[in-house]
This record gives structure tokens, C-alpha cells and sequence, in this order.
């Protein structure tokens, strides 16, 4: 029998909500926390969706950020919820090969 809390298809194990309960407390790496987040997701959820959703329900999405481990991994979920599927398929079309 597993212990594990399971949430949402954006939060699967609720990885990102128990963290930003942390706040302050929180001390990292953001970096860890973002990759196994992403790493928990369904094939079928996007990256940027999933961050998106997650900003609106914890009203991340704008006001400064806090300073820390907390901040960054703020920062994190922003930058991710720039790049849907979409738009990293098409740069990755336009980039040229380097030989």
C-alpha cells in the first residue's frame, strides 16, 4: 500500500504544493523539485500547461518574487510555462545543425 498523495494531472504527487506550503522553510534546490515535478507528469500534460495552472492556483503568476530557494523555484514554474509543447517543437524546426 502506497503513502504517496496523488493530486491533480498538473501536480501528480502533489510535489509543488507541498513545497510552496514550505515557503521560507523551503531551502532547495529548487532545480530538484522542478525535475522530478516534470518527471511525475503524464505524457499527455504539457510542461507549460501544467506550470500555468499551478501559478494561477497558488497566485504566482505575478508580485515579486521572494528571495531564496523559494524564489527560484517561483522562477522555475515562470520559465516553463513560456515554452508549451507548441513553440519548443517549432524552434527546435528553425535551428540549424552545427557541424
Amino acid at each position: 500500500m502506497s503513502t504517496a498523495k496523488r493530486g491533480p494531472p498538473h501536480d501528480p504527487n502533489c510535489l509543488i504544493e507541498q513545497v510552496l506550503e514550505m515557503g521560507a522553510e523551503f531551502t532547495g534546490p529548487a532545480e530538484d523539485i522542478v525535475f522530478s515535478w516534470l518527471i511525475s507528469l503524464g505524457p499527455e500534460i504539457d510542461p507549460a500547461d501544467a506550470a500555468n495552472r499551478l501559478l494561477d492556483e497558488h497566485k504566482l503568476r505575478v508580485g515579486p518574487v521572494p528571495e531564496g530557494a523559494i524564489g527560484r523555484l517561483w522562477t522555475l514554474l515562470r520559465e516553463t510555462a513560456l515554452f508549451p509543447d507548441d513553440r519548443l517543437r517549432a524552434s527546435s524546426r528553425h535551428r540549424r545543425r552545427r557541424h
